[in-house]
């Protein structure tokens, strides 16, 4: 593949040059997008066997080839070789520090009875993932040399279509010129991967003029498709393509595709904080208490208070009875400005009736506590202790006994429920204090 990459090469940077300005133009050195593959002939050997150079720089110089003698449609010249010459030009990409050589080609004739002077390089290269393709290259022609240059392109290296021809005034015989090419002008090469330019060399006087070429190449720009959608503005997370997003930011996909410029999507993405709706209670009296929001900065913020389910409150706090009838699930519904939600619950957990004076003896310390906490003062039947939702998450039953240590290391801290039955059937509830 990279033989036939090299004549193609030549060919190609000759059919382009025709295609991307009908007419040729004259160039100083330019900037150069990104080499996609470059012969500089500079330090190369020439091929023993076969006319194929592959490109000694660029991005793809593994994938580019320029061909003489038969290979997709290439004519064989008279002669083929590397010249060296004073004027050489320092065009080239590559920045070699090797000596400067160019490709120096005479013409075989058609026929052995007219001076029909001519030969065929073809230029190969992939130019996947780039577009904006330029063409260039620095020719010098003597006064007995090809006058005329046949540019056509191909896809699949036959059926070749002409898309310009040059012809080289006499004055600039014996001068290397500097061309270049704008090759995505021509539609029928836009969106293909593999191109291929043929360049027919032409009318030379005799097999003794000369053609050099110096520093072809093939440049672009990385081809890559970009759609920004609009930003989105999300409560907590954010599920796109597979991936949950937790952060602001912009996030993107890219789409490799085979023969045409990548796609890239660009999501720019605006993460919005949870109001914070933890409740916290604090003693008004003895028989009652208030709710609140830990959330500070509530301006434009709603709320919506529930007790077992039935609605009973839109502030951002709530009075409740220390002994209600029976026990009660408060919760809230924090909405913040940009309509992001969060609920807290709180339980009330409590036994019907006042506690009897045994009941009222009992010590429970410390509280707050850390580790433990400890349960004494009168006969003790049962404790269970609940978290701040009601769940069950220790019960001791039957200890027939005036003390019980319950431990508490490694448990959340928060606010727990302290649920105590003495041996006579009298119960106390207390609130513990998790640090």
């Amino acid at each position: 593949m990279s033989r036939h990459f090299v004549a193609r090469i030549f060919c190609t940077l000759f059919i382009l040059t025709s295609f991307f300005a009908f007419f040729p133009v004259k160039a100083s050195a330019q900037t150069y997008r990104q080499p996609i593959a470059v012969w500089s002939f500079d330090g190369m050997e020439f091929p023993s066997t076969t006319a194929i150079f592959p490109a000694n720089c660029g991005r793809l110089y593994q994938q580019a080839n320029l061909y003489f003698g038969g290979e997709y449609n290439s004519y064989y010249p008279y002669s083929l070789q590397f010249s060296t010459s004073n004027n050489e030009p320092d065009h080239n990409p590559c920045l070699s520090n090797n000596p400067e050589q160019s490709l120096q080609v005479k013409l075989q004739s058609s026929n052995t009875s007219g001076n029909i002077w001519i030969c065929a390089a073809v230029l190969n290269f992939n130019r996947h993932g780039f577009n904006d393709l330029y063409l260039e290259y620095d020719l010098r022609v003597t006064s007995y040399g090809a006058k005329t240059y046949l540019f056509q392109y191909s896809t699949t290296g036959s059926g070749y279509t002409s898309f310009d021809t040059v012809f080289v005034p006499v004055s600039d015989y014996d001068n290397f010129i500097h061309y270049a090419y704008d090759l995505e002008s021509i539609p029928a090469l836009q969106g293909v991967d593999d191109i291929f330019v043929r360049i027919i060399i032409q009318n030379a006087t005799s097999a003794n003029g000369t053609a050099c070429f110096d520093n072809i190449a093939i440049s672009g720009t990385k081809c890559v498709d970009t759609t920004v959608l609009d930003t989105v503005s999300v409560c907590h997370a954010y599920t796109w393509i597979g991936n949950t997003y937790t952060e602001s930011g912009s996030y993107y996909d890219l789409i490799e595709r085979q023969d045409i410029c990548d796609s890239l999507t660009i999501l720019p993405l605006n993460i919005l904080l949870l109001p914070d709706a933890t409740i916290t209670a604090t003693p008004l009296s003895d028989s009652t208490e208030l709710l609140s929001i830990a959330e500070t900065g509530l301006e434009g913020y709603t709320f919506a208070w529930t007790a077992n389910g039935v609605s009973c409150g839109n502030d951002s706090t709530l009075t409740v009875s220390v002994f209600p009838p029976h026990d009660v699930y408060y919760c809230v519904t924090v909405t913040s400005p940009e309509g992001c939600k969060s609920e807290g619950c709180y339980l009330l957990h409590t036994h019907v009736g006042m506690e009897s004076l045994s009941s009222s003896n009992l010590k429970i310390y410390p509280n707050p506590a850390e580790d433990f906490v400890v349960i004494q003062g009168a006969p003790l039947h049962s404790i269970s202790l609940y978290d701040a939702k009601g769940q069950l998450v220790k019960q001791f039953g039957s200890i027939h006994s005036n003390e019980q240590m319950i431990e508490l290391k490694g448990m959340p801290a928060g606010l727990y429920l302290l649920d105590v039955v003495l041996e006579n059937g009298e119960g106390l509830s207390r609130k513990l204090l998790l640090k």
